[in-house]
């Protein structure tokens, strides 16, 4: 991962039954198990980003989704509503462009509560990538700028009723 010095960012939109907390720092989901779309505040365009983030509470299926929208697509609470997302999902799933690729070889869900992970947004190179500190794995996507154009926002969705994560910094 490129950038070393880790930048901060905050939650700032919902849908769903997520929650915002903690001067934005913490967010989660509602009282039910449903798909909740949540956007950081910042907006990304030129140079490398990196974010630490923890997953604490995590429901039994493992979804949570994390990776960036373009900041003028419309916020959905359904990640697949997202014809500009570029995520990382539980059940070794990737979706880009807004379909699921349940076949990606290159990705295998290793979220578990309490994990935490460093999440790197590189406009210049056009990728984002993602590392769990626990396991030490390294994921990578490939960013097609015609389908995601700048600036990207960060990008979660929470689905069980007792999920949270929490920005670090």
């Amino acid at each position: 991962m490129a950038a070393s010095v880790i930048s901060t960012d905050l939650f700032d939109q919902v849908t769903g039954q997520a929650r915002i907390e903690n001067d934005g720092q913490v967010v989660r989901n509602g009282s039910a198990t449903t798909h909740a779309g949540v956007r950081c505040r910042g907006t990304y365009s030129s140079g490398q980003h990196l974010f630490r983030f923890k997953i604490e509470p995590l429901g039994n299926t493992k979804w949570m989704l994390f990776g960036i929208v373009n900041k003028r697509a419309p916020l959905s609470y359904d990640p697949y509503e997202q014809p500009t997302a570029y995520v990382w999902a539980g059940n070794d799933y990737v979706c880009t462009r807004g379909a699921l690729q349940d076949d990606c070889k290159c990705y295998t869900t290793d979220m578990q509560m309490n994990g935490s992970f460093q999440f790197l947004v590189d406009c210049e190179r056009k990728i984002i990538s993602l590392r769990n500190e626990r396991t030490s794995s390294i994921h990578e996507l490939n960013v097609d700028v015609s389908k995601c154009a700048f600036p990207w926002q960060l990008y979660f969705n929470l689905y069980n009723e007792i999920d949270r994560a929490r920005i670090l910094r």
